[in-house]
């Protein structure tokens, strides 16, 4: 009876730890770039409706602008999502209210969780 010494695998199968998965590149980082940079030029008649609503998020307070550039940012670069526009944080309540329709028009799947 032999203790220890060379593990041997049966026919088809491998010894160890298996290799790491393949990831696919993030595709939203191109997106994320694009959005940027038509927030950086000037409001035009041709920006497509998703560039005018983030146009209409970036404008709607400082805070909110900071937040949405910081996860585009983020966004572009790769790293860990942030949580963006917290309703509760955003002391004027006309501005919150102005936030969540927008959030509502946004992610119409969410619209009744944007207070919460």
């Amino acid at each position: 009876m032999g203790h220890g010494g060379k593990r041997t695998a049966t026919p088809g199968k491998r010894i160890g730890r298996p290799p790491k998965p393949k990831i696919a590149p993030v595709g939203d980082k191109n997106q994320a770039a694009a959005i940027i940079e038509a927030l950086n030029q000037p409001a035009s008649d041709k920006d497509s409706y998703e560039i005018k609503q983030f146009r209409k998020l970036d404008d709607a307070s400082v805070d909110s602008s900071r937040d949405l550039r910081k996860w585009l940012y983020d966004k572009r670069d790769g790293k860990a999502p942030q949580t963006v526009l917290n309703a509760h944080a955003i002391a004027d309540s006309a501005t919150r209210e102005r936030v969540r329709s927008l959030l509502a028009q946004l992610l119409p799947g969410l619209a009744g969780k944007a207070g919460r």
